[in-house]
């Protein structure tokens, strides 16, 4: 009873048997996964870093003519309100601004689904409408979406083109790179833009008793194209269209603003009219190493959600020399490929898989020097056999290959191979202590015996992993690949282990049933290296020994030790190692923030950043490429910028340099001290500049942030507000190894105020929004109707072009 009850193969070796005694089903198994793998690896997407759901929105809403504070009161702290009740939603962030305007940040947890909360977010407004103050506008919601990342960005420069002849040329491109499968958003960045300029004189204007709003009105009524409705004749009816475009500068000229008796007031005596660039508010320069500073024109290209983004960027860099070769893109323009995030996914993917293939080889060879060959050969193939099979699961479950992912296989190495090494040698005791026993009998026993023990030490090992999927915020998503790739390595090596491998060991071990046990091969002596190690383990055994009858020596013994752990625990405390929760890629760019006194004029601003280009350059030879300035406009917003908020840096008196480094492999120095040199040194340079303040972001080594420490002072106070944040500021700033201070306060300017004494405007017929709108036009030019240039039958832009009107820059001038 004894024995039968021994004998009995329970169902971790029927599992093992099953494929003894089923080969081709066996065969099949192994090489569909091997093939299923294959072909997954191949599919899955690839990308330098982990894909992460951040649902985020802003919700702009105009109120014209309130005041800050009537803004906040009426629009925008209602609008927190209701967005707050909103379950999913984790953080509200807002701005009121003076002219009526709101806009308020809506971030939702992470990971919750971004169509859903866009849906949720809509719903919410849409039921609240009815609390919309007199004069308030619709709120507009704008998604913050990681997936309108550029991968891509190219440069385009030229010393033949003008800057507005190379953004056309830009726009050309693009639409024709919209082409290469995969591409979502391309978009265009610099250059200049054309307008048809109405430069209105204030004193012509003056002296004819008219209005701005009537010359603007009389130009939109005079630039139409418009259905008049169907005339009837014959039975059939015809469509009839007003068609009366303006087409060119003379059609503007000649429109009749005022006409009494016989005296006509055309607009071109009451402006200049001409075809030329748009005033400029921002600027966009590309500095090339030797060569010189130059204005340029980028277009950013982004991916579909999912897609390989190594497979898009070389479908766009084909696409580019095609049009070279076609001449779509002229001789005289010079490109520059700035970001590639299709590249580096390609080169992080390469040298993780490189890591992760010199990993099995150290394996390996381990495995042949203290198995044999045989033992060796069989675990070997269940680690690419293992590998093949989280990959297919994998795919299925929409993940992606990056650099996390690649790290939690590699992580994940040295132990997939734990369960095949149980299995293998124990089968070899079995049929070692056991030669004439049936084998299948045996190899099912043998597997039986440590089954349960596997499944185990499995399930303790994965539940290690398991708590790093509860991760929350943006650190939860971007190591989400581990807790996700090592238990299901384990768990896949497991599998493999008690039922492909026991098949696998049968076929090439060519274990043989022999009825006389003295024909059995003995095993070979052990090998030098054995030898050595059983040596070692000797003189390991005799130590021990003199430990446990000398109580001397095992006190001087545990004295070291102790004294060891406390030298090392030191060390934190001592600064001797610097302790990170991820380690600093060596990336090939960085940023510099610039900011000068708010309301300072883009000319002082592009001042001071040409000093900085030139200090850069010089004091980073050999190790920067080319440099991207970003004047009074955001940069091409990337991964970490969309979180940063970078694309906020739209003001005359900031400005974004983009820093663009050698490849990594050709500098002796990493990024990060090529950073801290350069802080040190550009800070005491910009002690000339006291009025301009800089900051240098890197990449952070994990997901992205919006500052290392960040203070949120709130209170309904705004007196308070300002005081406590200007304490805080000096206070943060004397702080040991704070480098870079930031804060969101307004800083006190000087403003016209223009009060309108109403009786007497009232009496020449204009109200106060006459003149608020005649001003702002006649300052900032106001857009006032498409301009159709014709050229043929088509129209001769891709980008729309407008008629805007303005007064002449010398009239805006303070001295005019």
């Amino acid at each position: 009873m004894t024995d039968n009850k021994k004998n009995k193969i329970g169902f971790f070796g029927k599992s093992a048997t099953f494929f003894l005694r089923h080969k081709e089903l066996g065969f099949l198994t192994f090489m569909g996964i091997f093939v299923w793998g294959a072909l997954s690896f191949v599919i899955m997407p690839k990308q330098y870093n982990p894909e992460i759901t951040a649902p985020a929105f802003q919700i702009v809403t105009e109120f014209p003519g309130a005041t800050s504070e009537e803004v906040y009161q009426l629009v925008t702290r209602k609008m927190e309100d209701r967005v707050k009740e909103i379950p999913t939603v984790d953080k509200v962030m807002s701005q009121s601004f003076d002219g009526g305007a709101s806009v308020v940040v809506a971030q939702f947890f992470i990971g919750e689904d971004l169509e859903d909360a866009k849906v949720t977010l809509m719903q919410k407004l849409q039921s609240n409408m009815s609390d919309k103050p007199l004069g308030v506008n619709d709120p507009q919601i704008i998604a913050i979406d990681p997936d309108d990342v550029p991968i891509m960005v190219i440069g385009f420069t030229s010393d033949k083109l003008s800057s507005a002849s190379l953004r056309s040329l830009s726009y050309d491109i693009a639409d024709k790179l919209k082409e290469a499968k995969g591409t979502s958003v391309v978009s265009i960045v610099g250059g200049k833009q054309k307008e048809l300029r109405v430069d209105i004189d204030p004193t012509k204007l003056a002296q004819n008793n008219l209005t701005l709003q009537r010359v603007i009105d009389t130009i939109r009524g005079n630039n139409m194209y418009m259905p008049a409705g169907d005339i009837e004749t014959d039975g059939s009816n015809y469509k009839t269209t007003v068609v009366g475009l303006v087409e060119n500068v003379d059609d503007l000229k000649n429109i009749v603003i005022n006409q009494e008796g016989k005296s006509i007031v055309y607009l071109s005596d009451l402006a200049e009219i001409s075809y030329a660039d748009k005033d400029t508010y921002s600027t966009v320069r590309f500095w090339e190493k030797g060569e010189q500073d130059v204005e340029a024109t980028f277009i950013a290209i982004s991916k579909l959600k999912g897609t390989n983004a190594t497979n898009i960027t070389e479908a766009v860099e084909r696409k580019i020399k095609e049009l070279q070769e076609t001449k779509i893109i002229p001789q005289g323009v010079k490109i520059q490929i700035v970001r590639d995030e299709g590249r580096v996914a390609a080169e992080a993917t390469t040298n993780l898989t490189t890591n992760l293939i010199q990993a099995i080889v150290i394996v390996a060879i381990i495995l042949l020097l203290f198995l044999g060959w045989q033992s060796a050969l069989i675990v070997l193939i269940s680690i690419p056999l293992t590998l093949s099979a989280v990959f297919g699961v994998g795919n299925l479950a929409g993940q992606t290959i990056n650099r996390i992912t690649l790290f939690a296989l590699i992580l994940s190495l040295g132990m997939l191979v734990d369960s095949a090494i149980v299995v293998v040698e124990n089968i070899f005791r079995l049929i070692k202590e056991n030669p004439l026993e049936n084998k299948f009998k045996l190899i099912g026993q043998a597997v039986d015996e440590v089954g349960a023990g596997l499944v185990l030490s499995t399930t303790t090992v994965t539940l290690a992993f398991i708590p790093m999927a509860f991760v929350t915020g943006m650190m939860g998503p971007y190591m989400g690949p581990i807790p996700f790739f090592v238990p299901l390595t384990l768990i896949a090596s497991l599998i493999i282990a008690l039922t492909i491998i026991p098949y696998l060991l049968n076929i090439i071990s060519g274990i043989k049933q022999k009825k006389n046990i003295k024909n059995i091969k003995e095993d070979k002596k052990p090998n030098i290296f054995l030898r050595s190690v059983n040596k070692l383990q000797k003189k390991y055994s005799l130590f021990l020994a003199k430990l446990l009858e000398s109580s001397a020596k095992r006190k001087v013994i545990m004295s070291t030790i102790i004294i060891a752990l406390l030298v090392a625990l030191s060390f934190p405390v001592l600064k001797v190692v610097k302790f990170r929760m991820l380690p600093k890629a060596d990336k090939e760019q960085f940023y510099v923030y610039v900011d000068l006194p708010q309301y300072s004029a883009l000319k002082k601003t592009d001042q001071a950043v040409r000093d900085i280009e030139k200090f850069i350059m010089e004091n980073t030879q050999g190790q920067t490429t080319s440099i991207q300035s970003f004047v009074g406009t955001p940069q091409i917003v990337d991964f970490n910028g969309l979180f940063k908020g970078s694309s906020s840096r739209l003001n005359q008196n900031q400005a974004t340099l983009k820093v663009n480094l050698t490849h990594h492999k050709t500098r002796n120095i990493t990024s990060e001290k090529i950073v801290l040199n350069l802080r040190t040194n550009l800070t005491k340079f910009l002690e000339k500049y006291p009025d301009v303040k800089i900051k240098l972001i890197e990449d952070p080594p994990g997901p992205p942030v919006l500052s290392t420490y960040l203070i949120k002072i709130k209170s309904k106070n705004k007196q308070n507000n300002w005081q406590v944040s200007q304490e805080l500021e000096k206070f943060v700033s004397k702080t040991g190894g704070v480098v870079d201070v930031d804060t969101t306060r307004n800083e006190s300017t000087t403003e016209y105020l223009l009060r309108v004494k109403k009786e007497e405007a009232s009496r020449v017929g204009l109200s106060v929004y006459d003149v608020a709108m005649t001003l702002r036009g006649l300052l900032h030019g106001e857009e006032i109707s498409m301009y159709h240039q014709i050229d043929g039958d088509n129209l001769r832009k891709a980008e729309q072009e407008y008629i805007v009107v303005h007064t002449n820059q010398n009239n805006r001038d303070e001295s005019a």
